[in-house]
């Protein structure tokens, strides 16, 4: 197929740039080259999962495939609406409000109406045009986009799944050689395939104590990924027997998508939290993401600014050491120090969650994770079963914890699930990630 388009005399390394230069040409036009296939990319943060995309367009040009990256819409434009409603606001037009207004869901449905929802839905129809055209002009594959929702990102899986078409998301993960490559459901829920495996962790081969310390050994020296590193030290020997919230980015697709009803707005949860530790007489612990102190956001491309810590500052809820309530949120304690000291840690929906459980940790998750389904994992569905797990865990000694299973759960995920982050490996694993995983219950 390729010799229909290379000439015979062109040198290797040649070949290779006139090809990506002819592909870089076609994949932001409108030709469809003879022969190909599409694979609807939206290419945002490729690089923060080591991805190239010139290697990877290139070997997915030499195996016949086509990329196609949808034009992005007029920096200067806006279509006029004259009655916005929030029924037709995408979740990815939804993502890129709330990140730009730094709201929870619980805002958003609280909040009339602004400028931003204006310019949002005119990016959301311009991308739903431009998409529809491709879908025209193009046999598609399949897509790939990065975790998040951004607005093309979310369109591209909303137009494929009405078609049938798989469509794969990539994301980081707590290791910093692994990625995750799935395809999301109708939701835009990545995981799905991950949290509902049919295996009963707990009924597999048990791991020794021994093994169990080695392997946490091993795992708190192993490198994390840029997003899960934390150079924090050591905590005040003063502090003992405290409970611990594992925070996460406030605009984080994740936290404003997977929450249950009760932790829609995470402030108010934490809140929640600190009364609950404080009738039970422990002290808590707010460890903020760190990336939230030096990070940039992906959409608007500003600091985070310590977003979390304002919005905690704004509701009124402020370090006070002498009532037991302490914020970490410019990262001077170690995350690991943090959970392998606490008596109980609570988060969202965080890998972090996880990562305390594999240390061997109770840990209560308060939204929809991937590691929800472990018996290990504590679930609450509201915020009164939110305080008996607290009580249960913290005065009664409950143990949920089977650190066999966790590890078992690891194993699978870091060498059957995960793939090894790599310059081209998404694009050259995508075969079996599609065959495995497409539409699995």
């Amino acid at each position: 197929m390729l010799s229909q388009h290379v000439h015979p005399s062109w040198s290797k390394n040649s070949s290779k740039a006139l090809i990506l230069d002819l592909f870089r040409i076609l994949s932001r036009g409108n030709q469809k080259l003879p022969g190909y296939k599409g694979i609807l990319v939206s290419p945002h943060r490729f690089h923060w999962f080591g991805i190239s995309q010139r290697k990877s367009a290139l070997l997915s040009f030499l195996r016949g495939f086509q990329w196609i990256i949808p034009s992005p819409p007029p920096t200067n434009s806006s279509l006029k609406i004259e009655k916005p409603s929030k029924n037709e606001i995408s979740k990815g037009s939804l993502y890129e409000l709330l990140a730009a207004l730094e709201w929870t869901m619980d805002d958003f449905e609280q909040a009339d109406f602004s400028k931003e929802m204006h310019r949002t839905l005119s990016r959301q129809r311009h991308y739903q045009k431009e998409l529809d055209r491709i879908f025209r002009s193009f046999d598609i594959s399949h897509s790939v986009a990065p975790q998040g929702f951004f607005l093309d990102s979310f369109e591209i899986s909303r137009k494929c799944h009405e078609r049938k078409i798989p469509s794969l998301m990539v994301e980081n993960t707590f290791l910093h050689d692994r990625i995750l490559v799935e395809p999301t459901d109708p939701n835009y829920f990545i995981g799905k395939c991950l949290s509902s495996h049919a295996e009963d962790f707990s009924s597999l081969k048990k791991v020794t104590r021994r093994e169990i310390d080695q392997r946490v050994r091993n795992h708190l020296i192993r490198p994390k990924s840029d997003q899960h590193r934390t150079s924090g030290g050591k905590i005040p020997a003063s502090l003992k027997n405290y409970v611990l919230f594992l925070g996460q980015v406030f605009t984080d697709a994740s936290l404003i998508f997977n929450q249950c009803d009760y932790s829609k707005n995470c402030i108010e949860l934490m809140s929640e939290i600190i009364a609950i530790s404080k009738s039970l007489g422990k002290p808590i612990v707010l460890k903020l993401h760190t990336k939230e102190h030096h990070g940039f956001d992906p959409v608007n491309f500003r600091p985070y600014d310590n977003l979390t810590h304002r919005k905690l500052l704004d509701a009124g809820i402020s370090e006070a050491p002498d009532e037991g309530i302490f914020i970490d949120f410019e990262d001077r304690w170690s995350t690991f120090e943090l959970m392998q000291n606490a008596s109980l840690a609570i988060t969202i929906n965080s890998q972090s969650g996880f990562e305390a459980m594999l240390l061997g940790k109770e840990v209560i998750s308060c939204g929809n994770s991937y590691y929800g389904n472990l018996k290990s994992c504590i679930t609450p569905k509201d915020k009164d079963s939110l305080s008996s797990a607290m009580k249960r865990t913290l005065i009664e000694g409950m143990k949920a914890n089977d650190q066999s299973e966790c590890w078992n759960f690891f194993d699978y995920i870091r060498n059957d699930y995960f793939i090894k982050k790599h310059q081209t490996n998404v694009f050259s694993k995508i075969d079996r990630r599609l065959k495995e995983n497409f539409y699995k219950n």
